[in-house]
């Protein structure tokens, strides 16, 4: 084992959809989809120190809720490693301080296995290349592979078959969490043949990313979950979430939409004073309010971003 530091810290960054479409089911179970993902400042921050192979590896909570170590998806990211690697990848002790809520569409648990594995890979010198790191990210879930590379990315298939696109330049806005948390299997088990949607054409999908990058956002962005879930009821248990996306567009967004399959909304905002604004004013109603801005990446060294977030 080749171990060059005893100890890496990686900050995780959450993400948006700005478009999701579910088109058909699969026979796997699971759903097609077209999607368009963008990285935001919002972050997890996990602290890998490499322990003696004759002890278990340990997840210590700095801040948050999250599952214990062989029930996350950071045990399972190490795990795969560790089972192909088992002379390379010895126990670790992971200190988590989670700024991501869970069950709230924004890739908390996927952000924090793509950084398990990035941090391994320095850890234990097993000179994995992004598309290697890729591949093995697509066995721990459809948004993991996503954050290996981060920034904006369009997601096909479950939303592993990713394309890389030019990040939009300006992206402000404020993501808003009801205490409301949405299961990922149960909003994907609300579709039926009749809420599923035909697939964007080629040239439907560059116009709509074409409109964003012009600040188009209110006829460019789609979540399909807001129709199969009815965000748009009054009543019922979504309509916490329809109450925050309606207060973002009074507060001042140019358009608000659930992100993933929920629970949080984001909202877009002019510029980042905006965004703060809104943000400050959501807090009277909704305690977790945050003005974000986009990244260009899915994960940073914390040695290298020293900035809070």
């Amino acid at each position: 084992m080749v171990i060059l530091s005893n100890q890496v810290e990686v900050r995780a960054f959450a993400k948006i959809n700005l478009l999701l479409r579910v088109t058909a089911k699969r026979p796997d179970g699971f759903h097609e989809v077209q999607t368009v993902l963008h990285g935001i400042n919002l972050a997890d921050e996990l602290f890998f120190e490499a322990l003696p192979p004759d002890v278990a590896s340990r997840l210590t909570l700095l801040r948050g809720a999250a599952p214990e170590f062989e029930r996350n998806l950071i045990g399972r990211a190490w795990r795969l490693l560790h089972e192909e690697f088992p002379h390379a990848v010895h126990p670790v002790n992971v200190r988590l301080a989670k700024a991501i809520p869970s069950g709230a569409g924004l890739g908390g648990g996927s952000a924090d296995a793509a950084a398990t594995l990035v941090a391994l890979n320095r850890l234990f010198d097993l000179q994995l290349d992004a598309d290697a790191l890729e591949r093995r990210a697509a066995q721990l879930g459809s948004d993991v592979p996503f954050f290996i590379r981060g920034g904006c990315q369009f997601g096909a298939g479950r939303g592993e078959l990713l394309e890389r696109l030019e990040p939009l330049e300006h992206l402000h806005g404020v993501v808003a969490r009801p205490d409301v948390e949405i299961s990922t299997a149960q909003a994907y088990g609300a579709f039926t043949a009749g809420t599923l949607d035909q697939p964007l054409s080629k040239w439907e999908l560059a116009g709509r990313i074409a409109a964003m990058r012009r600040g188009l956002y209110a006829g460019a962005m789609e979540n399909s979950f807001e129709r199969a879930l009815g965000f748009d009821r009054t009543e019922g248990p979504y309509a916490a979430v329809r109450r925050v996306r309606a207060e973002l567009i009074e507060a001042g967004c140019v358009h608000a939409m659930l992100t993933g399959s929920g629970s949080a909304v984001f909202g877009v905002a002019p510029d980042a004073n905006r965004a703060q604004e809104i943000a400050e004013r959501m807090r009277e109603s909704q305690p977790f309010s945050q003005a974000v801005r986009g990244v260009r990446q899915g994960w940073r060294w914390i040695e290298e971003d020293p900035q809070v977030r």
